[in-house]
């Protein structure tokens, strides 16, 4: 699985918060797609639920 597969799958809630921990920790591809600066679309539902779901992991 890639690191957007990952992260859409974090998202859509089949994988669990405790996974996507881990792959923030351990993946380095994670790493380097975070770091990079990128734009990104405002679509108000994938940002209302990311905002849920990332709060849980702090």
């Amino acid at each position: 699985m890639n690191s957007i597969d990952i992260i859409k799958n974090y998202l859509e809630g089949s994988l669990s918060p405790q996974d996507f921990q881990k792959e923030l920790y351990y993946n380095k591809d994670m790493e380097n797609l975070l770091s990079k600066e990128t734009q990104i679309v405002n679509t108000p539902n994938l940002v209302h639920n990311s905002r849920r779901k990332l709060s849980c992991l702090f």
